[in-house]
């Protein structure tokens, strides 16, 4: 006598399985008929039918990965109608999970930006999706290392020796402007 085939076993279970729930009183005629038609197509498709995906439980969508999809958006120049689907949210959210901040997520964006390869200035096409950029911690990190470097203006504080930094170039510029006025202010004095 020959082995059964490796599916052909398990079907033989699982004609067992629908016998054995049809004798029950309270037994479906129609829920048996049913099993026993879907265990035929499994033997003649020649392998067991995939189980069906259970549906991922949605995720919270924070401030911080709002944040991150907002400043993807903004950097890429996405249209309203790009979502930020629980895919995108998980992805995000996993990188913040391991301890990556808002701002070095930010910093990943620029650098996947700043990339010829990625942004599309090599052959054309262009690889920007949240799911490469946020994969893994690997591919994050590799994104940060191609970020340009951000100049960080500053300014003094009354304390002296102490600084802090300012938001945007225009207020440095604004700030250097008040400065050269006193610096001139000082050099003009007999």
């Amino acid at each position: 006598m020959t082995n059964p085939k490796p599916g052909r076993l398990s079907a033989a279970h699982e004609i067992a399985r629908a016998l054995l729930a049809a004798t029950s009183p309270d037994a479906d005629p129609h829920a048996l008929v049913a099993r026993l038609r879907k265990i035929a197509d499994w033997l003649e498709a020649g392998a067991p039918p995939k189980a069906p995906r259970a549906p991922r439980d949605p995720v919270a969508v924070t401030a911080d990965v709002q944040a991150v999809f907002s400043y993807w958006c903004q950097a890429f120049h996405k249209t309203a109608a790009v979502r930020l689907t629980d895919e995108r949210a998980a992805l995000i959210a996993a990188r913040l999970a391991e301890g990556t901040t808002v701002e070095r997520c930010k910093l990943a964006i620029d650098g996947c930006k700043a990339s010829p390869h990625h942004n599309g200035t090599k052959d054309g096409a262009v690889y920007n999706e949240i799911g490469l950029i946020f994969r893994n911690a690997d591919k994050l990190d590799g994104f940060v290392s191609k970020a340009p470097k951000r100049t960080q203006w500053i300014k003094p504080t009354e304390e002296p020796g102490r600084s802090e930094p300012v938001a945007d170039e225009a207020t440095a510029r604004e700030m250097a402007a008040q400065l050269a006025k006193v610096v001139g202010r000082i050099g003009r004095t007999p």
